[in-house]
């Protein structure tokens, strides 16, 4: 109700927060398109994360079919969002949108150019620096003892040390790091340990440890195209994942212990290709590589 007055009485924040809450946590179609208007309305009234939400959702065909993604609408607010209020996230998507020529013209420079600007204002944020360390630190404490182990000798025990490497990775980098507070919301309505939310079968939140967003409809994240075990809901998340966990629990890691995963071996029993050690899988939006991830990796 509190909320619902702040929106009332024309809080830009409220509408953006409210929105997001309304349109990923909603049960009805009533709901989601009243959640979609409230972003729509935010937006218009300036709020930059509002752009990007709309931006990630008109990418993804959220809240729709999948016939229904307009990637140049999704590019144009980035683009907006990015002129108007130098708002990273939207200048991240951008920059990918312009290296893939996924809703805009293709351009490789300008959109290399785009990321290492957004990787410049990370740096800007001693947090992430901070929470990247102590992500890398963990990572590699856990490795040593598994390597110490060496008793790493089947394609399933790999997995499974790669994942203890990234959750340790992903424990330390929360230490340093919070959710906005619409990604908090989202984040602890969907844990069945805090509000019991349990998403429907053949659903996937966003695998970035902070984002909280979650597919409208099956396969509506795209997975990574290397390992093919984690979803995003867009480049942003993916590229910055990359540097807090993934990297630890990806096909570069498996390679390490010897082990290549083959189409046939997938998890998810979708495809993956081989990447060299230390390069991201980049999930696939609109045929994303991930040589366009590591530029600002």
């Amino acid at each position: 109700a509190f909320a619902d007055a702040a929106v009332a009485a024309g809080s830009v924040f409220a509408s953006f927060f409210v929105g997001s809450v309304k349109f990923y946590a909603a049960k009805t179609k009533e709901e989601r398109t009243a959640g979609a208007a409230l972003l729509a309305k935010a937006a218009v009234n300036g709020s930059p994360d509002a752009h990007h939400t709309l931006a990630i959702m008109h990418f993804n065909g959220s809240g729709g079919r999948r016939k229904d993604k307009d990637p140049e609408a999704g590019a144009a607010l980035c683009a907006r969002g990015n002129i108007l209020f130098n708002s990273v996230p939207a200048k991240r998507e951008l920059g990918h949108c312009l290296q893939d020529g996924f809703g805009v013209e293709r351009d490789v420079a300008l959109g290399k150019k785009l990321l290492v600007e957004a990787a410049a204002e990370d740096t800007q944020t001693p947090a992430i620096d901070i929470a990247v360390s102590a992500a890398t630190a963990a990572a590699a404490a856990v490795e040593e003892r598994l390597r110490k182990r060496n008793d790493i000798n089947t394609l399933q025990e790999a997995v499974t040390a790669s994942r203890e490497v990234s959750n340790a990775a992903r424990a330390a980098a929360r230490e340093h790091l919070h959710a906005t507070p619409e990604n908090r919301f989202l984040l602890d309505w969907f844990n069945p340990d805090v509000c019991g939310e349990v998403l429907p079968p053949g659903m996937h939140a966003c695998s970035h440890p902070l984002c909280g967003r979650v597919e409208t409809r099956r396969h509506e994240f795209r997975r990574c195209s290397c390992c093919g075990r984690v979803r995003y809901c867009s480049r942003s998340c993916q590229s910055l994942d990359w540097r807090l966990q993934h990297k630890f629990a990806c096909l570069p890691l498996l390679e390490l212990y010897g082990w290549m995963e083959s189409d046939a071996e997938s998890v998810d029993g979708g495809s993956v290709g081989p990447s060299p050690p230390g390069s991201p899988g980049g999930a696939d939006f609109g045929g994303a590589s991930s040589a366009a991830a590591a530029a600002e990796a």
